[in-house]
């Protein structure tokens, strides 16, 4: 945008909104509806139908309105809860979940996908994929755990599945940094800044 435009174009990450996206109650009752050892939220698209397939062997649940009809969902059908949450159901389904897997969809390129700030702002341990705007965003192996390819995230699912302190370490970690820095309030005052006085934080391109 840059180049063909010849105008000012800056990065401005999505954020979390405290008030839908933070730590909940958790009920007997929500553990029996959520509980598991994988989760994630979202549109059941064709790469996410093709990751999941990937990850037969663990206990799995997927939030989000049904599948389309021609979609193939062989191996994945007992993932799919055909149920939409959000908000404060959104923040039960990740907090009874042992790991939250954020898989970004490919058109996110380098950058990252508004469930990331929403997995730390309910206080969940998540993984995701690698993407270079996360450099600026967590620490990784502190805040937030990646990977970068299926062995590699095989092998973390496997340790942070047998390590639940580590786990809430890290999710307690994210969360302090997102109501810190990765809420509205925050991208809002950098949008402000960037637009009265030049390129600041993340907003660099």
């Amino acid at each position: 945008l840059r180049k063909e435009l010849n105008k000012n174009a800056y990065y401005l990450p999505e954020c979390c909104n405290p008030v839908y996206h933070n730590k909940v109650e958790i009920s007997q009752g929500d553990k029996l509806k959520y509980e598991c050892d994988i989760t994630t939220a979202g549109n059941m698209h064709t790469a996410r139908a093709a990751f999941f397939k990937l990850l037969q062997e663990y206990d799995v649940k997927i939030w989000g309105n049904p599948a389309p009809s021609w979609m193939d969902t062989t191996g994945i059908k007992k993932m799919i809860q055909n149920h939409f949450v959000s908000n404060e159901e959104k923040s039960k389904a990740f907090g009874c979940s042992k790991i939250v897997l954020n898989t970004m969809h490919p058109t996110e390129i380098e950058a990252v996908n508004v469930r990331l700030f929403e997995v730390a702002a309910t206080g969940a341990f998540q993984i995701s994929n690698y993407r270079k705007a996360l450099d600026d965003l967590y620490v990784t192996g502190k805040e937030i755990e990646i990977f970068q390819t299926l062995p590699e995230l095989h092998k973390k699912i496997r340790y942070y599945l047998k390590e639940p302190e580590a786990r809430m370490e890290m999710a307690e970690n994210a969360y302090q940094r997102t109501m810190k820095e990765h809420t509205y309030e925050n991208r809002l005052k950098i949008m402000l800044d960037t637009i009265h006085n030049g390129a600041n934080g993340y907003l660099v391109g």
